[in-house]
């Protein structure tokens, strides 16, 4: 492999092992029984994250050439993905309404999202796999990464997660004790910067380049 792509696998190892470690650490943390499902939804966030770092770095690797192995990897990883950010969605309007209610309809929500994903990669008519100095793509005999489809997919992607930070951050005015204002600054903030900069990888031209390849890690 060349340099920048085992580097940035290397550093999808690191951000996998960091996610993981946050989620552990989250889940040692004592909270008040009634806030139980809020903290596990923000650990399930965090181990599916790093579960889905796993995969993508897993997918860089040249051994995936199959279409049907790399296939299944791939909708194996957007299905963890839709689990985390169903649980982290839940997580910020958990404690915004503190409403256990909303919980099914989110897994209801998220489950049909899934089912969407999966046609929109399909809908490309997937017709194999093309070696990349970045490591194995899928190759769509009908470009799938433009059109109101792809735009839908990515509004769907972040736009619940940043409505939901912009209303978990409302809280910090709400709050007197010092160090939960902290916490919501920087969960909120750090929320609307992930989900914020992965826009920027949205066009062809920047996400084929090495330079947001490597940064994205």
């Amino acid at each position: 492999m060349a340099i920048l792509p085992t580097l940035a696998v290397l550093l999808s190892l690191v951000s996998a092992a960091g996610f993981g470690l946050v989620g552990r650490t989250i889940k040692r943390r004592e909270v008040q029984s009634t806030m139980r499902i809020g903290q596990d939804a923000f650990v399930l966030w965090w181990y599916s994250l790093a579960a889905a770092t796993l995969l993508g770095a897993a997918a860089a690797l040249p051994v995936f050439v199959d279409l049907e192995v790399f296939l299944t990897l791939t909708v194996l990883t957007l299905l963890v993905l839709c689990v985390g950010l169903c649980g982290l969605l839940f997580y910020l309007v958990f404690l915004f309404t503190a409403r256990r209610s909303l919980l099914m309809p989110m897994i209801i929500g998220y489950a049909g999202f899934f089912l969407f994903l999966v046609w929109f990669i399909l809908a490309g008519s997937p017709t194999g796999v093309e070696r990349t100095n970045w490591g194995p793509t899928i190759h769509y005999a009908a470009p799938i990464d433009s059109g109101p489809v792809f735009w839908a997919v990515i509004l769907l992607l972040v736009g619940p997660q940043v409505i939901a930070s912009l209303g978990y951050l409302s809280l910090y005015w709400k709050v007197d004790d010092r160090q939960r204002r902290q916490r919501i600054l920087l969960v909120g903030l750090s929320i609307l910067a992930w989900f914020g900069s992965s826009l920027i990888g949205t066009g062809p031209s920047t996400s084929d380049s090495d330079w947001w390849r490597l940064t994205s890690r």
